[in-house]
């Protein structure tokens, strides 16, 4: 007489099914988390990039009503401005915020708004000890920021008096890396000759 032995265990097709249902319940979750670093990361880098953006934007408003303030006319503004101005927006230039130009404060040592060579803008430094974007070079703590800010003053309105209205733009560029790519944000704004 033949007796069968009864083999307790699981089968190779229930052991499949088992891994395949604890992948599924691991890979989903760590998907989510990876989506979230990846967009909280994007919202920050815009975040900054809006911020640098809108400080050029005030930087040139300020120099702009400073110099009215001084009693100074607009073509002193045109000016200053100048290395900016252009019919065309392949002309770009940059400027550190954190130093006005000289012929607007009392200050030897003045900013200067400056042209952009080779078709594009140096990228921003930033000076971790303090949080500050700029264009310093030389000191400790200071690294090459991913961010590059281009602004391009273009002449509207102009009359038979001259020029009484400018658009102000300001790209600020970043790369997000591999995943994401170089992104891109723009700010616009015009700036009158309100004396």
């Amino acid at each position: 007489m033949r007796t069968h032995t009864l083999q307790h265990g699981f089968t190779l097709l229930e052991t499949m099914v088992a891994i395949s249902l604890l992948m599924l319940s691991i890979v989903g979750p760590l998907t989510i988390a990876q989506k979230s670093v990846k967009t909280s990361t994007y919202t920050k880098n815009r975040t900054t990039a809006y911020y640098l953006a809108q400080d050029a934007i005030e930087y040139l408003r300020n120099i702009r009503d400073t110099n009215s303030l001084r009693g100074n006319n607009w073509a002193q503004l045109l000016t200053i401005y100048a290395p900016c101005i252009s019919a065309s927006s392949a002309d770009r230039c940059f400027f550190d915020t954190m130093n006005p130009p000289a012929n607007i404060i009392n200050n030897p040592k003045g900013g200067l708004i400056q042209r952009c060579v080779e078709g594009s803008c140096p990228k921003l430094t930033y000076l971790d000890a303090f949080g500050y974007f700029g264009y310093i070079t030389g000191t400790l703590g200071i690294v090459e920021s991913q961010y590059r800010r281009e602004v391009t003053i273009t002449p509207i309105n102009t009359t038979a008096e001259g020029n009484r209205e400018l658009l102000l733009r300001v790209d600020v560029i970043w790369d997000e890396g591999i995943l994401g790519g170089e992104k891109k944000i723009s700010l616009y704004d015009e700036v009158y000759d309100w004396q």
